[in-house]
C-alpha cells in the first residue's frame, strides 16, 4: 500500500473530517516508524509529505490494512469521537 492509498482509504470511511493533511502524514509516519522498528529492529525517522504519496509502506497486503485503520482511529480521536 502506498502513502496516498492509506490516506484516501481512511478518508473514504470518514469523508467529512477536517483533519489537516499534515497531521495525517505525521500520523502515518508515526505508525510506519513503529512498524519499521518492530520488523527491522532498527530506528529510522520517517516523515511524509505530499511528495511521498507514491512511497510504498513497509507492511504488505493483506496486513497493510493497519495503515488506514490507524488513520481512522486517529481521526476519530482528533474529532473527539471517543464512544
Amino acid at each position: 500500500m502506498k502513502v496516498k492509498e492509506a490516506i484516501n482509504e481512511a478518508g473514504m470511511m470518514i469523508p467529512d473530517h477536517n483533519v489537516p493533511m499534515e497531521l495525517l502524514y505525521l500520523w502515518l509516519a508515526r505508525v510506519e516508524e513503529l512498524v519499521y522498528i518492530r520488523i527491522r529492529l532498527e530506528k529510522a525517522e520517517k516523515k511524509y509529505t505530499p511528495d511521498d504519496d507514491l512511497t510504498e509502506l513497509s507492511v504488505a497486503d493483506p496486513y497493510s490494512v493497519i495503515y488506514p485503520l490507524y488513520l481512522q482511529t486517529m481521526i476519530y480521536l482528533y474529532l473527539g469521537e471517543y464512544d
